[in-house]
């Protein structure tokens, strides 16, 4: 790039006036990084916060990280009820912390069938449950009131599960199948129901970004509490009594903030006279469901595989730890070890999605 010198003063009439191209390479470079810089940053503000000036997305990204944290806490608290179960049926400990396969029961099951029963038992309540919460959030002007009272219990159940002993750690296993499980996946229905966006490349910028806060939510409280526990040197009993206490922290303060940030919004369909909440979830399920069969039997079989992809990712928590601590004999410590190895690669993936998405579109990229 050049510039024409020239003098303030005016030139004197007939004099020769001379003009020499003379580089300005400072000026340039810094309008180039200066650039670079925004757009470095811009790119990474549309990675974390994807059209974050609004508030119903802003609210997306704190649910996120804090449902993840209040999920991945439960990994915590299961090593802590498998410890107390192998304690309360009278299974010796080997020397690396782990149990021996003793044959004893407790409350009529093995040891390490109990967070199996979880699983099973958690399942069946959410499935229970969910037509009702689909009614509300469609049907009913309710559909803020009905997260903030969700997000409350699931946020105080984790709180109470600080207090798991010897004497309570069946309680808790209660509390946690029937109610946190599906008060869980209720908040997930709020959540979900509040995402929109002008197009779909801005919405998949939205969800994108929300699923990296998720994943950094948990990744990052699972090398918290191992960091803890390496360091302290605590069963898995008193490390479920610390998750559970983060978790309803941190957890619960993104949760608050997440719902001071929506608005109510008005039912989307009318509910017919005398029908219950429970029955119109329960027509809505089974009138879409035909409808996509009937019209679209590609999308009706997507819908069935994210049925069942989603239970076996609901039970999969529980099973693994049962597997690698009933099977493989690995202690507390080299289970949540294999977890942070696991849960190192999401956030690579998360990404590597993302970009090749938004380079080849978001159907053949899931393809």
């Amino acid at each position: 790039m050049t510039k024409q010198l020239s003098s303030d003063a005016a030139p004197t009439p007939g004099a020769k006036t001379e003009s020499s191209p003379v580089t300005a390479p400072e000026e340039p470079k810094d309008a180039a990084a200066s650039t670079n810089k925004s757009g470095c940053c811009a790119d990474c503000k549309d990675l974390f916060l994807y059209d974050s000036g609004r508030k119903d997305v802003q609210a997306f990204y704190f649910n996120q990280f804090g449902r993840s944290i209040l999920f991945i806490s439960f990994m915590f608290l299961s090593l802590g009820v498998l410890q107390l179960a192998y304690q309360s049926a009278g299974c010796p400990q080997n020397e690396d912390g782990s149990y021996e396969k003793c044959g004893n029961t407790v409350y009529g099951m093995l040891p390490s069938d109990i967070l199996a029963m979880m699983a099973l038992i958690g399942g069946l309540s959410t499935a229970a449950f969910m037509p009702y919460a689909g009614a509300v959030v469609d049907f009913s002007d309710h559909r803020l009131t009905f997260g903030k009272v969700c997000v409350t219990i699931l946020v105080l159940i984790n709180f109470v599960q600080i207090f798991i002993f010897e004497s309570t750690w069946f309680a808790m296993v209660v509390a946690q199948s029937f109610l946190a499980a599906s008060t869980f996946m209720a908040n997930s229905m709020v959540l979900w129901s509040y995402v929109n966006a002008p197009t779909d490349h801005d919405l998949h910028g939205i969800t994108s970004s929300g699923r990296l806060w998720e994943t950094i939510g948990m990744l990052s409280f699972f090398i918290v509490v191992g960091v803890v526990q390496f360091a302290s040197g605590w069963d898995s009993v008193v490390i479920a009594r610390f998750s559970q206490a983060l978790a309803s922290v941190v957890g619960g303060v993104c949760l608050f903030l997440s719902y001071k940030r929506y608005e109510p919004v008005k039912a989307v369909k009318t509910l017919e006279n005398g029908k219950s909440l429970y029955v119109a979830g329960i027509v809505e399920i089974g009138k879409t469901s035909f409808s996509l069969w009937k019209t679209e039997p590609s999308v009706f079989v997507f819908l069935l595989a994210a049925v069942f992809n989603e239970a076996a990712i609901g039970s999969f928590t529980n099973l693994a730890i049962t597997y690698l601590a009933e099977q493989l004999q690995m202690s507390s410590m080299s289970i949540i070890i294999f977890i942070v190895i696991n849960f190192a690669t999401n956030p690579l993936g998360v990404i590597t999605h993302r970009f090749i998405a938004r380079k080849i579109g978001h159907k053949k990229n899931y393809l």
